[in-house]
């Protein structure tokens, strides 16, 4: 059997000593604070110039072009008549593969615009060209999703339709920064 007196003996220096390492790291701790690593600050992003702008624009004019066609002549381009014969066709291969050729088109225009959109004075139209962009992939994603069936093709024209006037917008936009010099840009579309 142990002595009573040397087990608290023995629990008191263990405590005693627990104690003094607490203290110990407890002052190492407050004599030299842990320095804490802190991510950078995000850098601003590059600022484009008129022409990185009329570039860009013309870039994803053509893509647009390409991908749906010319809205002011309402003249459909191949890649969106494909699309548009699958959908009437409900067949789902067909439709996969025609839409992910227009969105191809879609995404490089986004692509472009999201340059186009790092010039200041053409931010506005850049958001514009976006609102149109957004609504056909919108349109096309909508007419995928239900295999061409007509009427939530017509339900996504409709929706479609409320994005057109931002186009006209955008047009607007591009020929009065070409009118005033800002962009060098002598013919729309370019």
């Amino acid at each position: 059997m142990s002595h009573p007196t040397r087990g608290r003996r023995a629990l008191a220096r263990a405590a005693m000593l627990a104690a003094s390492v607490l203290f110990s790291l407890a002052a190492c701790g407050a004599a030299a604070p842990a320095t804490r690593s802190t991510p950078p600050s995000p850098a601003a992003p590059p600022v484009a110039d008129a022409a990185t702008f009329a570039k860009a624009a013309c870039e994803g004019n053509r893509e647009l072009s390409d991908g749906f066609g010319n809205p002011d002549s309402n003249a459909k381009s191949v890649a969106w008549k494909a699309f548009d014969t699958a959908a009437a066709g409900h067949d789902g291969a067909q439709i996969d593969a025609a839409a992910d050729a227009v969105v191809k088109h879609l995404e490089a225009a986004r692509a472009a615009n999201a340059r186009a959109a790092m010039w200041p004075s053409g931010a506005a139209a850049s958001a514009e060209f976006e609102i149109i962009l957004v609504g056909l992939e919108q349109y096309i994603g909508s007419v995928r999703q239900a295999r061409g069936e007509p009427a939530a093709a017509a339900r996504a024209q409709q929706e479609l339709g409320k994005a057109w006037p931002h186009l006209l917008n955008y047009w607007q936009d591009l020929q009065q920064l070409a009118a005033s010099g800002a962009i060098p840009m002598t013919q729309l579309p370019c």
